[in-house]
């Protein structure tokens, strides 16, 4: 059974195009993405792609050969991906916030919605399966809720307020190492799985 691959091509004084060549057959217009950092991804349902992007946004949605491409998510900007069965997309930016969507990779049903993420928060660990993200922000303090994701359970935490951003601790112990703006509390704390 032939395969296909795709190629993103540009020339100068056009955008980006992404080509699809099945196996021996002819290339294919899959559309077009003028980011020079955006590289396919694989889900169950074909090859995940941003299309229509104007630099700052475009279209996710999914591609095969066989279907053509199948919108997902408009407005998107940027996907994040881990080595599980989830990617998470922002979607709606205004100025650093957005509406973060996560998906199923293998049905691309959305797994999860969060309004008002910072943009720089989302995050998967690497250690367990969990994803971190920093949401309900607030302009005027820089900060919101520091908030967890586990996929398996579909248990959403909240660990803090006043957060503006986090890291994952590795040494000396698995957790997490996150900064709090708000004046009474400002501070870097830690917080660990046994929450």
């Amino acid at each position: 059974m032939p395969r296909e691959h795709v190629e993103e091509l540009a020339e100068p004084g056009k955008k980006r195009e992404l080509w699809a060549v099945p196996g021996a057959g002819e290339p294919v217009l899959v559309g077009t993405n003028p980011s020079p950092n955006w590289y396919p991804r694989r889900s169950g349902a074909g090859f995940l792609f941003e299309l229509d992007h104007d630099g700052a946004v475009g279209t996710l949605g999914t591609w095969t050969l066989e279907g053509g491409f199948s919108p997902l998510l408009a407005d998107s900007a940027g996907t994040w991906g881990s080595f599980s069965d989830y990617f998470a997309a922002l979607a709606d930016v205004q100025e650093d916030v957005g509406t973060l969507v996560v998906y199923d990779r293998t049905n691309l049903a959305e797994a999860l919605r969060v309004p008002r993420v910072h943009r720089a928060s989302p995050t998967f660990a690497r250690q367990v399966l969990a994803l971190g993200y920093v949401h309900d922000w607030d302009d005027a303090l820089g900060a919101g809720t520091f908030g967890v994701w586990i996929p398996y359970t579909g248990q959403q935490i909240d660990v803090d307020t006043g957060v503006t951003e986090f890291e994952e601790l590795v040494w000396p112990e698995p957790g997490i190492v996150y900064a709090v703006r708000t004046p009474e509390r400002a501070g870097i704390w830690t917080a660990y799985p046994d929450l």
